[in-house]
């Protein structure tokens, strides 16, 4: 286990807080998926600015110093600058069904989840093409999506949270291939991840173990961070400062027993010399 310093920097705790991104060097954002909420952290006086929105939203990631972000039915473009909202791309999804993480690769391609809240294996990985003006399914049959993460331009990882496999996948020119990189025991169940291009390094959130872990590109475990908190979400290191992560967490799915309310559902700063 790495020995860490661990910092709550939230003053207060969200029901399922996920997808933090550092938007500059002193802007942490965030989202809250069932409170409807994009938060935005200033870092040096502590404030925090938020905006509402009518649907649940299902991820958050930065392209061209805007702010995208999934909803249920569509994902929008939202505007740093003066905070204005434009449709990227509407998406016909049933009832149960929403967003659930996503990401840009080198591209410009917008890769995405379809979550079944119903738990009916309804959803899977999308990708918005630059190219194109409609998603296209990559992999379906699939409950709790969570990735991808790129490694290159060619090659991502990628979680069914649900089935507790994390998958390494090659994009191609006729098809994308996947390969379980990790299956997890029953208890531990892979959330949002982050990937470190420099060093080379896969660091996987886990909902429901207090942990965050650390692989090399071949599976191995490098190291592990443990937080008091318990449902992990997912997890961004900052590129400006030295050694440090930021942690999202969620009090979602706990009950009034194992509920810590001085740990559950805040947002983490974390300092090791490992990172």
């Amino acid at each position: 286990m790495i020995k860490n310093k661990i910092i709550k920097i939230s003053n207060k705790r969200y029901f399922l807080a996920e997808s933090p991104i550092l938007v500059s060097k002193n802007n942490l954002a965030w989202i809250d998926i069932y409170e409807k909420k994009l938060l935005m952290l200033n870092l040096i006086n502590k404030k925090i600015k938020q905006r509402k929105f009518k649907q649940f939203l299902g991820f958050l990631s930065y392209y061209k110093k805007n702010l995208i972000l999934g909803l249920e039915n569509k994902i929008i473009n939202y505007s740093l600058l003066d905070g204005k909202i434009s449709n990227l791309i509407n998406i016909n999804s049933k009832k149960g069904l929403r967003t659930n993480d996503g990401s840009f690769d080198n591209h410009g391609n917008l890769w995405f989840g379809i979550l079944d809240e119903e738990k009916k294996s309804r959803g899977g990985l999308f990708c918005k093409y630059k190219s194109m003006t409609k998603a296209v399914k990559i992999f379906g049959n699939i409950s709790t999506p969570n990735g991808p993460v790129f490694i290159n331009s060619k090659e991502f990882f990628f979680n069914d949270t649900s089935r507790q496999i994390t998958f390494r996948c090659k994009v191609t020119n006729s098809c994308i291939k996947k390969k379980k990189f990790k299956i997890f025991k029953q208890k531990q169940k892979p959330d949002g991840m982050f990937f470190d291009k420099k060093k080379k390094r896969l660091w996987i959130c886990f909902f429901g173990s207090s942990l965050v872990n650390c692989y090399d590109l071949k599976g191995n475990l490098l190291g592990s961070i443990k937080l008091k908190a318990k449902n992990l979400t997912k997890c961004v290191i900052d590129k400006y400062r030295k050694n440090t992560m930021y942690i999202t967490s969620a009090y979602k799915n706990l009950t009034k027993k194992n509920n810590d309310k001085k740990f559950d559902g805040f947002i983490f700063k974390v300092k090791n010399k490992f990172i």
